[in-house]
């Protein structure tokens, strides 16, 4: 077996098949390893053996393991598939490898929340729950020692769902498909068909959940063998989880039940009344206790870095949403605060996107803005030429939170939330996030 990448990835396969005594080949495209000794000591210290690419190339494996990381059409893995080995991901063979129940949920924003909220909930019921994927732990870390009672809650990216074929999950959750990974997909279309391959293989006794607010999610309906149920936080669905006068409700068959009252639950916004659904209905499903949904619901406070109280200084409220990498992310962040005086923080990689609707709602949203970074800074040109008047820029977060806070008036907010992914100035978005934290703490 060939393993590609020295990432986290490979080395968790490593760590997990070489004691199986599977003959494992852990390999990297990248040219200069120069800075890998520490992955390569790790994957033969588990058993495996490290081969440079040019080396691995001539292996004649049955089976190839491809990194998240890398496309499955690069031109290394097509090397392995034109002679006719598989190419599969991580998460395939950790579900081929799994027992257990298997909850698997996408989309371009919300995965982290909804994935720990989901969790949060089945713990009510389930003494072995699981959360794993591109949350963090490897899922082939995780299915070593399940059992038929353990339930797996697997945050899936689109990355990771490409070489998936044998998954199916017993229940699904497709929260969104927004603009996001085209250098990767390539069209909206390719990237909405990664995501949709969650639910291609559920059949009878499966279950489906899809957001109806979203067209390209509502229009996967017809693709799945599942029961379809819808989530929306627009309207009342005839099937599925909504919002009535303020109160989170599900409909499942003939049965309503009212979850939650959305004042009453820790985590505010439209979007997380959204993801609070679909981990309701998912608890629904899986035989958890109404009562004991709600209060799961209600006692979830989140992860870090997802529009996170900061700060209150001088009667502004501080606000970390760095882990918003793209436009609808900060669409959501900014519904939160609506009503509110607004200075909003963007910045980071420059992904090519076209940001014009997003600059309306920005227009609409805020007061000002500042751009940090020199990813983005284009940002800035084109804001003013959308006719947004107050727009600054500023080379460090230091400078920008100090920028912010003096644009800043008593009874509004800073909002760090960048559009962008942060690797024009920081290692990953919580970098980003202490780092505007340290700033603010510093004012």
């Amino acid at each position: 077996m060939v393993v590609v990448g020295l990432g986290v990835t490979g080395r968790a396969c490593a760590g997990v098949l070489s004691p199986l005594g599977v003959d494992v080949i852990v390999t990297d495209t990248r040219s200069d390893l120069s800075a890998l000794g520490d992955a390569v000591a790790a994957v033969e210290s588990a058993g495996a053996r490290f081969a440079p690419a040019q080396e691995a190339a001539n292996s004649d494996p049955q089976l190839v393991i491809v990194s998240p990381g890398l496309s499955p059409e690069h031109d290394f893995v097509k090397r392995f598939t034109d002679r006719g080995a598989p190419a599969i991901s991580e998460i395939e063979l950790a579900y081929r490898l799994a027992e257990g129940t298997f909850v698997g949920l996408t989309g371009t924003n919300g995965k982290t929340t909804v994935a720990g909220l989901t969790g949060h909930v089945l713990s009510a019921k389930y003494a072995d729950v699981r959360v794993v994927g591109n949350i963090g732990d490897p899922l082939i870390e995780a299915v070593a020692d399940s059992t038929g009672d353990t339930v797996f809650v697997t945050e899936l990216s689109s990355y990771q769902l490409e070489l998936c074929e044998t998954l199916k999950p017993r229940v699904s959750m497709i929260l969104n498909v927004q603009p996001d990974h085209l250098e990767r997909h390539g069209t909206m279309d390719a990237y909405a068909a990664a995501k949709r391959r969650l639910i291609g293989n559920q059949g009878s006794g499966d279950s489906a959940l899809l957001n109806a607010d979203d067209p390209r999610v509502r229009d996967m309906a017809g693709r799945t063998g599942a029961d379809v149920l819808f989530v929306s936080t627009r309207g009342e669905v005839e099937s599925g989880g909504f919002v009535r006068s303020g109160v989170l409700t599900a409909r499942i068959g003939n049965r309503e039940v009212a979850l939650a009252h959305v004042e009453d639950m820790r985590l505010k916004g439209e979007h997380n009344h959204a993801n609070a659904l679909n981990a309701g209905l998912c608890g629904l499903l899986l035989d958890v206790p109404a009562d004991d949904v709600a209060g799961r619901l209600c006692s979830f406070a989140g992860f870090p870095h997802r529009i996170q109280h900061v700060a209150e200084k001088n009667g502004v409220e501080f606000v970390d949403d760095s882990k918003a990498t793209n436009p609808d992310a900060v669409l959501a962040a900014l519904r939160a605060f609506r009503g509110r005086p607004l200075v909003l923080l963007l910045g980071g990689d420059d992904k090519g996107l076209d940001y014009t609707e997003f600059y309306e709602a920005v227009r609409g949203a805020a007061s000002h803005a500042v751009i940090v970074g020199p990813g983005l800074r284009r940002m800035a040109g084109e804001l003013r030429a959308a006719g947004f008047g107050s727009v600054h820029t500023a080379d460090t977060m230091d400078e920008a939170v100090r920028a912010a806070a003096g644009l800043a008036v008593p009874g509004g907010v800073v909002l760090l939330s960048p559009a962008s992914s942060s690797f024009d100035l920081f290692k990953n978005y919580a970098e980003r996030g202490r780092v505007f934290t340290d700033a603010v703490h510093a004012l």
